[in-house]
């Protein structure tokens, strides 16, 4: 599913390492929506992570994305998982300021055949 969104960054999170193989940094985009704008977090992973680097807070940018979700059931429960994976990243304006996030290792992250996860 092949989705577009334009707005300004409003904020970058720290770089989160789970494993050798994967990677992930959130962001947010504020979107205008008629009069009330909304604040939409959104993911890159792995390789695309890159592309966010040209991105700097406060920068209006146009995003191309994927919806993801997985339903997840556990002891009768049901739950739903969904993210938002961006591919493309393009500055419209760069009125941005560097960010300085730190990158966040996740050491205590274990993904074994018997995990919980539902991914």
């Amino acid at each position: 599913m092949n989705h577009e969104a334009q707005g300004i960054t409003t904020e970058k999170l720290p770089l989160r390492v789970v494993s050798d193989k994967f990677k992930s940094q959130e962001f947010c985009l504020e979107i205008p929506d008629d009069k009330y704008p909304q604040e939409v977090k959104f993911q890159c992973t792995n390789a695309n992570i890159e592309k966010l680097d040209k991105a700097k807070v406060g920068d209006e940018v146009l995003l191309k994305f994927n919806l993801r979700g997985k339903r997840y059931e556990k002891e009768g429960k049901t739950s739903f998982f969904n993210s938002i994976d961006v591919w493309y990243i393009e500055v419209k304006n760069s009125h941005g300021v560097a960010s300085s996030q730190p990158t966040e290792d996740v050491q205590d992250f274990e993904v074994t055949s018997d995990s919980d996860l539902p991914f």
